[in-house]
């Protein structure tokens, strides 16, 4: 059975607020498990047109899922469409961080972060950003 990717939206205890799990699992595809993939793929983040935001993919589970000591090589981000502006980015083990700030009113963004680890391997990752007028609407 091949990987699947589950991008997990979760705050625990030590974890800084906003961060998305990046884990690469095997998994036996049960009703639940199929649903729960469909809602990953559907993560999308509410943003207003001012706000400068935070976000990022805590790799740590994919790490311990690939086994040995790995560390982060690089990170790079892309946004896609263009109009959203990356302000800053960064890693700090096991985690890459984005700052996102600006966008169009009422369209949603596909940001995208690949890294590159010790051993050579390539891992992407991506989530949504949609700008709002308001948080609340």
């Amino acid at each position: 059975m091949q990987p699947k990717s589950l991008l997990i939206l979760l705050e625990h205890q030590g974890l800084p607020p906003n961060f998305i799990f990046a884990p690469s699992v095997n998994i036996k595809l049960t009703s639940l498990e199929i649903r729960m993939e469909i809602l990953s793929m559907l993560i999308n983040i509410k943003k207003d047109l001012n706000d400068i935001i935070r976000r990022g993919f805590d790799w740590s589970l994919l790490f311990a899922s690939i086994g040995g000591v790995l560390t982060i090589t690089s990170s790079s981000w892309v946004v896609n469409p263009g109009g959203l502006t990356i302000v800053d980015d960064g890693i700090s083990y096991p985690y890459t961080k984005v700052f996102l700030s600006g966008g169009v009113l009422d369209v949603s963004y596909v940001v995208s972060n690949r890294i590159e680890v010790s051993n050579g391997e390539t891992y992407e990752r991506s989530f949504s950003v949609t700008v709002k007028e308001s948080m609340f609407v």
